[in-house]
């Protein structure tokens, strides 16, 4: 899925991963499950200065909540940005190119050359 939010539709999800042509030099990563932290650890392993962003305070909600916080400290002591509460305003643009973003605590996100939705599938 992608957000109903302004440039939301920049990003790409995990089919997309699949038809990139080059890896991106920096790379947002947008989810909680297991496929945003198998594709982030992917980006981080082939050398992409990778973030992800976590809606709450944790990962991997669907399993034992110490596989959750061993992956997140995990990617933090291998150089994977984690941001925790980003809950994005939703009037801002999408993290790409030249511009950054906004989180409604007014963290800002610095820009991106690719945003990975990884935020779930809807259901046809």
């Amino acid at each position: 899925m992608v957000p109903p939010i302004p440039g939301a539709e920049l990003g790409i999800t995990s089919d997309g991963f699949f038809e990139l042509e080059e890896r991106p030099q920096r790379v947002a990563v947008i989810g909680s499950g297991y496929i945003s932290i198998e594709l982030a650890g992917i980006f981080a392993a082939l050398g992409s200065k990778t973030t992800l962003l976590l809606r709450g305070e944790a990962a991997l909600k669907e399993f034992d909540a110490m596989i959750g916080q061993a992956t997140l400290k995990i990617f933090r002591e291998t150089g994977v940005d984690v941001v925790t509460n980003a809950r994005r305003d939703r009037s801002s643009a999408m993290p790409m190119a030249r511009s950054s973003s906004t989180l409604r605590d007014d963290r800002r996100l610095r820009p991106f050359d690719c945003v990975l939705w990884a935020i779930g599938r809807s259901r046809r």
